[in-house]
């Protein structure tokens, strides 16, 4: 039987079970877990079908940790943080619900996609969502993206950017909308344009001063990329 708390211990740690190992039908039907009472902790690699975090709780997933969820999840009034990763397999774009400045991942969001429908990664830092949403995909698998506060550490960047940047990881072709913050901008947002942050490469970008988002097409994949905005 299992001998940890269900809202703030892993159910796939085999010492959180009373024979020492993971029952049978856990193996085989991973579990659904609601956080709702308290904050939990990830220490490890966990398999649940779905998680649901709300009441304004936090799942921290420490660094080296996974949190694979196989079907859906939901942080409508909930947060996600730490340096591990979150895998939603499940390549729907309603597999992940919520998202917002009251819900949404801190940590590295991994998600399986296809081609078909809008799939939204809910990241943010420091308090701050700041979502990434994929469109017109060229193809299936996986995308990675991060959140981070601050500027980018690039002394050749423009001074005048964002206080933020993405961590993007694909080897697909996409149409891709930036959601960032008012407080996040410095210099004149409309003449602000989507900037590798490494090569300082500028990519046509569409900006809303509004709603505060920039959209632009990747080109070409790229295993890795580091985004931010700078007036260019």
């Amino acid at each position: 039987f299992f001998v940890g708390s269900e809202f703030s211990q892993n159910w796939h740690i085999p010492a959180h079970w009373s024979t020492g190992t993971l029952p049978d039908d856990i193996l085989a039907d991973p579990t659904s877990v609601n956080v709702g009472l308290s904050d939990a902790v990830i220490s490890d690699s966990v398999l649940h079908r779905d998680v649901r975090v709300d009441n304004s709780r936090t799942v921290t997933v420490e660094a080296g940790s996974f949190l694979s969820v196989l079907n859906s999840l939901n942080i409508n009034d909930g947060y996600i943080s730490g340096d591990g990763t979150v895998n939603v397999k499940r390549p729907d774009p309603a597999a992940i619900y919520g998202g917002g400045q009251n819900g949404f991942v801190g940590a590295k969001l991994v998600r399986a996609v296809t081609s078909s429908g809008v799939f939204r990664f809910p990241v943010g830092s420091n308090g701050v969502y700041a979502g990434v949403d994929f469109s017109n995909i060229s193809g299936s698998g996986e995308l990675d993206v991060k959140a981070h506060s601050g500027a980018y550490p690039n002394p050749n960047l423009p001074t005048n950017r964002l206080q933020r940047y993405w961590d993007l990881a694909s080897d697909l072709i996409a149409d891709i909308t930036l959601h960032y913050h008012d407080s996040e901008v410095v210099g004149n947002e409309a003449n602000y344009r989507v900037i590798d942050a490494n090569t300082s490469a500028v990519f046509p970008t569409e900006i809303d001063t509004v709603n505060n988002t920039a959209t632009y097409r990747v080109p070409f994949p790229t295993t890795n990329r580091n985004v931010t905005l700078a007036e260019a």
